[in-house]
């Protein structure tokens, strides 16, 4: 996997047919003005076009794109393991790179984008290094970009607001290299890639709580044997083209408390667990009677409430698709009942 992007990367640079122009740096010359178009705050001063490398160090105040056009080669935010950095995309704004943004090379860089986000390249990245810390907030607009890492080598942190979309031609990569800590928070808005990796060497959580992220091809939760992948979900729709792997080579741990998660198909190896209370899983096709499922279910790999066993799911084929809930424990069940309960005589007080 590691070569194949590698190999991907030097392709789509070679193949970019910009020639790249030195650096330049953001230095805040024309303070307090902290707009990006300000040719005062770079040094040199001018502008970024679309073949200069673009590093911005800390920043006393944010860096402010407010209207259409800011572009660059690449974009470094947090250039340094010292920096501290903060870059503004408007809901007007649109930022381009013809190659790569990195929120996190090496410091701690964050980008809010209410507006367009857009790496022509090979990825945006979120907490590069392993000393980098870096976010990436969509609070609205769209996010446009081949590959996304939450955490390369570094931490990464991607939140997906309402109003926002993530569009990938690629893959999402949460916790891409050994060490790495990434997370992705989808809270509303619209997310669309070919597959996700929560773990692919490193550590990856996936936290949807509203809205849907969706793949073309499969979900993977801990790729490689050093990794470990979460997948929380408790509202929102996880759309799934294809397979979910609830642990690869890894430990892979899913909780299902909410929401919708939809695929093709299910795995869950030896080393982990997915366990469902609220939620609704549904798998396409006729899985009444598939056995690995089964298997899953009476061995305790697959749990309603904690409990192993299928007679503790209720399934159901519409001619489609095969729906599996959680039937609740009966402590669950009994504290439920006296709930109701103590309404019913509250409302007879009345």
């Amino acid at each position: 996997m590691k070569t194949r992007i590698i190999i991907v990367m030097l392709m789509m640079m070679l193949s970019s047919g910009f020639s790249v122009k030195a650096d330049t740096y953001w230095d805040y010359g024309a303070a307090p003005d902290n707009s990006w178009f300000n040719a005062t705050n770079w040094n040199p001063d001018g502008v970024p076009d679309a073949t200069t490398q673009v590093r911005i160090g800390t920043t006393t105040d944010p860096v402010q794109i407010s209207g259409p056009g800011a572009v660059g080669n690449n974009v470094y935010v947090a250039d340094l393991s010292s920096d501290q950095t903060v870059l503004n995309v408007s809901n007007t704004g649109s930022l381009t790179a013809s190659a790569m943004i990195f929120a996190g090379l090496q410091g701690n860089g964050t980008i809010n984008s209410s507006g367009t986000l857009t790496a022509n390249g090979f990825a945006i990245v979120v907490g590069q290094a392993p000393t980098a810390n870096g976010t990436l907030r969509i609070n609205g607009g769209t996010v446009t970009s081949n590959f996304m890492y939450a955490g390369d080598w570094g931490s990464g942190l991607v939140e997906l607001n309402t109003g926002g979309n993530i569009n990938l031609g690629g893959l999402m990569i949460i916790g891409g290299n050994s060490g790495a800590v990434g997370t992705v928070n989808i809270n509303g808005g619209n997310s669309i890639s070919q597959m996700v990796f929560m773990g692919d060497q490193g550590s990856g959580a996936l936290n949807v709580a509203d809205g849907e992220i969706a793949t073309i091809g499969g979900m993977v939760l801990a790729g490689w044997a050093s990794a470990t992948g979460v997948l929380n979900v408790t509202g929102g729709h996880v759309n799934i083209g294809d397979f979910l792997f609830v642990g690869d080579k890894g430990a892979g741990d899913a909780s299902l408390d909410g929401g919708v998660l939809t695929a093709n198909w299910l795995q869950i190896n030896a080393l982990s667990h997915m366990d469902i209370t609220n939620g609704l899983l549904e798998l396409r096709g006729d899985h009444l009677s598939d056995a690995a499922l089964l298997g899953y279910m009476n061995n305790g790999f697959l749990t309603a409430y904690g409990q192993s066993g299928s007679q503790y799911f209720n399934m159901t084929y519409d001619g489609n698709i095969t729906s599996i809930t959680a039937i609740p424990e009966p402590a669950s069940m009994m504290l439920l009942g006296i709930g109701l309960l103590v309404l019913r005589a509250k409302k007879n007080r009345k």
